[in-house]
């Protein structure tokens, strides 16, 4: 579907593999079963129409989209965090 949004737990799911290339090492940072990992990247790639890692028995890797999905990503983190922050002082100036 055009213009469908992923499932909120997908892109931080995707950010934690590609930091780590690991799907146990990011299941272990966010506390979730590495099953849990792999199923969110999926649904994304799924989403995307698009490959985001090439996995072997022993290595994950990233691919093209992949690289750039990371980035957009990390962007979009970094704008929302700061609106976040800007928000609670906002806030707490208005008390």
């Amino acid at each position: 579907m055009v213009g469908q949004l992923p499932p909120l737990g997908s892109p931080r799911a995707f950010d934690a593999v590609a930091c780590r290339l690991s799907f146990t090492r990011a299941a272990d940072e966010l506390h979730v079963a590495p099953g849990a990992i792999s199923q969110q990247v999926r649904q994304l790639e799924e989403l995307l129409g698009q490959r985001l890692f090439v996995r072997t028995k022993r290595s994950v890797a990233l691919t093209e989209v992949g690289m750039r999905c990371s980035r957009t990503f990390r962007q979009v983190s970094k704008y929302s965090r700061a609106r976040s922050e800007a928000i609670r002082r906002r806030a707490a100036t208005d008390h």
